[in-house]
């Protein structure tokens, strides 16, 4: 697959914010340092999946902006009600480092509008090569959990609690999200 030239440069430089971030977060464990490896993967998958014709840049290119806005507000929205199940009633995770703020679900909303778009964007990318949706939406599952939970484990930017602490749940809670995210834009028809 050709990368179009006008995704050349975010391609590169999210491939060195994610090299660096992900450094940076090892070396030192800083959640900053994870957010910096969370902007460079975006922005390399993005490039990477700018050929593609649902593609945030396609969009941006074609000045298509209510899909940007609407898959991010999707991201919100979705975000919201995770933090809600996850925190509040399941206490299934939380946040140390924003747990002296008070109410980290709220300040995070914004990172979850950036991984729907995070998510879209690796799912249209594997699709180049996946068919199956179901079996696209397990192997982006795969991907993101082994970069956004490979991250975590250096920085600790959330912390599982006893009851989630295990790994088929983790997975089945991540193939689960991204079902949910993959999915519902397309049920709603937002590309149309």
């Amino acid at each position: 697959m050709r990368i179009p030239r006008i995704a050349h440069v975010p391609t590169a430089l999210g491939f060195i914010l994610a090299v660096l971030g992900f450094g940076f977060a090892y070396e030192s464990g800083l959640t900053t340092w994870a957010l910096v490896f969370f902007v460079g993967l975006l922005l390399f998958v993005t490039g990477l999946n700018a050929g593609h014709k649902k593609s945030i840049i396609r969009c941006i290119k074609d000045k298509n902006w209510s899909k940007i806005f609407i898959l991010i507000g999707f991201g919100i929205t979705l975000g919201f009600i995770i933090e809600v199940l996850g925190q509040v009633v399941f206490d299934a995770w939380y946040y140390p480092p924003l747990q002296v703020l008070g109410s980290p679900g709220l300040l995070l909303l914004p990172s979850w509008g950036v991984f729907g778009i995070l998510t879209h964007e690796t799912f249209h990318f594997v699709s180049n090569f996946i068919k199956n949706i179901a079996l696209n939406t397990v192997v982006s599952a795969v991907i993101l959990m082994v970069f956004l939970e490979g991250i975590n484990l250096f920085t600790q930017s959330w912390q599982y609690t006893e009851s989630f602490n295990n790994l088929a749940l983790w997975f089945v809670g991540w193939v689960i999200l991204i079902s949910v995210y993959v999915n519902m834009p397309h049920k709603y028809k937002i590309y149309k």
